[in-house]
């Protein structure tokens, strides 16, 4: 396929494109394109496991339309990598057919080592069973990317291989890490951007996701690098009429992890399904399938029907039958309660954040409240969102051109800011129900880390429970340790269910 692609100019390419390329109905795009060397890898099992893992994870919890899965973000992403590679070509930019063929074939393939549940399996699961480990699903991409090749015999040359690879790469490492020609160095911004995070993954995520959860129907970022883009010394700017809206690409993803990414209900579900992996882990051996392409394509979304079919063909095996019963509970969507958060101030990020454990939490109860809790009682969650750039200015990497001829910072003109690039809270959540006699009791922990510089303070919550649970109130004290304010003592108040 390449050998033949190699050899034909752009007129007979897009000829060939029609006749033997791919078409999919798609609710973003109304239809997306994919060339013949893409779609070789689309009807392979790699590449159709993505139909059994969500993309959103268990976002779908909190919005029940969230069901798209990461093969049709892996379409919509081999699309839109061909159609930005033609947009550029447009421009004068000496673009061959065998660049777009593996555009597209990266943004097919990009996603291929992520396991069951988004990345949850990943940042959640493999820390809590592995502790540090070196294992990424980008790693995994690129290991699954030869297998598939092998496997099905596609006739691809290596170069070409290793081409797809940095491309899929390139979001984690900036060009010159990747030795790539400055001429050549734009194809690394396309896929996967190391450079400002301004990509095709992201575009299709954020306006896919947005559609399929429904909490926003407006984002339309797909003219970013369809339209007036040029490629200025090795790297894609953008007209200077775009700054606006390339800013709101940022501030559309800081808003998709506050309100979907990071919802309350969908962390509470990934949490479960880590407790029902962790569980079932020693039993069926899940965290040693990741080594493997052949084992770990594999793993998908129904893994935890896997588990539930194990349990019940071994009902005396306990780490079974406790992964079955979060299982039973996670099916009834008895969720893991949220209890409270706080937001870290400003100041606070400027030193080295350090994140709240659960065993933080309860080393400050009072030991005379009745009730010990534990680590595994709780959970807290450190979570953090920011602007594709950590505490820095997302647009400072972002190269704008002028009718003129030159070229600056997108950071450089009169846009508005946020006060500041890094947000983060600190959630916790409650786990455990605990039986003392025939009563339930629900143990409602509040935990508020403050950092500041002031010293004592005392603040009363009131929490308005739920489950038919009768209204309390807490107080709580606080004391300085340097910046940090922590909780020195908690009243707990345990609350029989009515």
């Amino acid at each position: 396929m390449t050998a033949a692609v190699d050899d034909l100019s752009m007129d007979c390419y897009l000829q060939q494109r029609r006749e033997s390329g791919g078409s999919f109905p798609d609710p973003i795009y109304n239809h997306a394109d994919l060339g013949p060397l893409a779609m070789e890898f689309v009807d392979t099992p790699p590449v159709q496991r993505l139909r059994h893992l969500k993309q959103l994870g268990c976002a779908s919890y909190a919005f029940p339309t969230a069901e798209h899965s990461r093969f049709v973000h892996s379409v919509g992403v081999g699309h839109l990598a061909g159609q930005a590679t033609m947009a550029l070509r447009a421009t004068g930019l000496d673009v061959q057919p065998i660049d777009v063929e593996l555009q597209e074939v990266a943004g097919v393939c990009h996603d291929l080592g992520h396991g069951p549940f988004s990345h949850v399996f990943e940042s959640e699961f493999l820390p809590a069973v592995l502790g540090r480990h070196d294992w990424c699903h980008e790693a995994m991409s690129a290991r699954l990317l030869e297998y598939l090749i092998d496997e099905n015999n596609i006739d691809l040359h290596q170069q070409y291989i290793k081409r797809i690879q940095d491309i899929i790469s390139s979001g984690g490492k900036r060009p010159q890490q990747l030795v790539w020609e400055r001429d050549s160095a734009w194809q690394l911004q396309i896929v996967a951007n190391g450079i400002n995070g301004i990509d095709v993954d992201k575009i299709d995520y954020l306006q896919r996701d947005a559609r399929m959860t429904g909490v926003r129907c407006s984002y339309d970022f797909t003219s970013l690098l369809l339209r007036d883009c040029k490629v200025i010394d090795g790297t894609i700017c953008f007209p200077d009429s775009k700054q606006t809206f390339v800013a709101d690409l940022y501030n559309a993803r800081w808003s998709m992890h506050r309100d979907v990414y990071q919802h309350r209900k969908s962390k509470a579900a990934e949490y479960m399904v880590v407790d029902i992996l962790k569980a079932a882990d020693p039993v069926l051996g899940i965290s040693s399938r990741i080594h493997s392409p052949e084992e770990f394509i594999q793993l998908d979304d129904s893994l935890v029907r896997e588990i539930h079919r194990a349990a019940c063909s071994n009902p005396s095996e306990p780490r079974l039958q406790e992964a079955a019963a979060i299982l039973n509970r996670l099916e009834r969507r008895q969720l893991y309660d949220f209890v409270a958060e706080a937001t870290v101030p400003a100041e606070a990020l400027e030193a080295d954040y350090v994140s709240v454990t659960a065993s933080d939490v309860v080393s400050h109860q009072a030991h005379n409240s009745g009730v010990m809790l534990q680590p595994d009682d709780i959970l807290v969650h450190n979570m953090k969102i920011d602007f594709c750039s950590g505490s820095k200015d997302p647009l400072t990497n972002v190269m704008l051109y002028s009718s003129d001829g030159s070229v600056r910072s997108a950071a450089d003109g009169r846009i508005h800011r946020p006060a500041q690039f890094i947000y983060r809270q600190v959630r916790s959540q409650w786990v455990a129900y605990f039986i003392v006699g025939v009563e339930k009791i629900c143990i409602y922990v509040l935990v508020l880390y403050f950092f500041a510089t002031n010293t004592t303070k005392a603040h009363k919550y009131k929490i308005f429970q739920t489950k038919s649970l009768v209204t309390c109130t807490v107080l709580f004290s606080f004391s300085s340790i340097g910046r940090c304010v922590t909780v020195c003592k908690i009243s707990f108040v345990i609350v029989v269910q009515q």
